[in-house]
């Protein structure tokens, strides 16, 4: 019997197992407006008592999480019925707004910082992604930045006065790395697809988009302009 690729919990083991696959079904992946999504569904046996339960696999372009170099790590995420209990489940996640002490003199940034942090904290996260975008847009224009080269639909490189171009225009001007832009990227995707769309997003995405913003932050403003060599990664 082919297992599943993550344990998931048995409601009778009352813990996270492994589990075989019974039956599977796959819709196809799907793309909406350049957004790419899969979606499974399992009939699963645990494979140390043998409770048949079943579970959905889902996963999306915005489902990353990313260390504080930029770099991306892809996960999906296993709903499984029946559910493991409320009382059972982890805490939720809390963030402690940082004090960067140099931002204080960009008031505008921080305040816009710190209600990110807030909408993330009252749980409305499609405010707080479009508040991470928002703060994008934010650090290119009170770092003058106003484009970037960008590939057009002929493969020619352009310059570009929308936000992806802004975002490719800090890595020319040195003030992050390629690595960090591609997460500016996705963050920006993200904001466009919540406030088009009006899908929210997921939590584990948001914190980690939150961090990666507060590591740039914390890189431009309180490293004092530290500027980054062509050569970085």
């Amino acid at each position: 019997m082919e297992k599943l690729g993550e344990k998931v919990y048995c409601s009778k083991c009352r813990q996270e197992t492994n589990h075989g696959i019974i039956k599977e079904y796959k819709l196809k992946s799907g793309s909406y407006d350049d957004f790419q999504w899969i979606d499974e569904y399992y009939i699963v046996q645990c494979l140390g008592c043998d409770t048949v339960a079943f579970v959905r696999k889902y996963g999306d372009e915005s489902m990353q999480y990313f260390n504080e170099d930029g770099e991306a790590f892809w996960y999906d995420d296993y709903t499984v019925y029946p559910e493991k209990p409320i009382e059972n489940k982890t805490p939720t996640v809390h963030i402690q707004a940082k004090n960067f002490v140099n931002l204080t003199n960009h008031e505008n940034l921080n305040l816009l910082y710190r209600q990110i942090v807030d909408a993330f904290n009252s749980s409305s996260f499609l405010l707080c992604s479009v508040g991470l975008r928002t703060l994008v847009e934010a650090i290119c224009k009170n770092e003058n930045v106003i484009g970037g080269m960008v590939t057009n639909e002929k493969g020619e490189l352009v310059r570009s006065t929308k936000l992806v171009g802004k975002i490719n225009g800090l890595v020319e001007k040195g003030l992050i790395t390629q690595s960090q832009s591609e997460v500016l990227h996705q963050i920006r995707e993200l904001g466009n697809y919540a406030t088009h769309e009006i899908v929210q997003p997921k939590r584990k995405t948001l914190v980690d988009g939150i961090e990666v913003i507060e590591h740039i932050l914390k890189q431009i403003y309180e490293f004092g302009q530290y500027k980054i060599s062509p050569k970085s990664k």
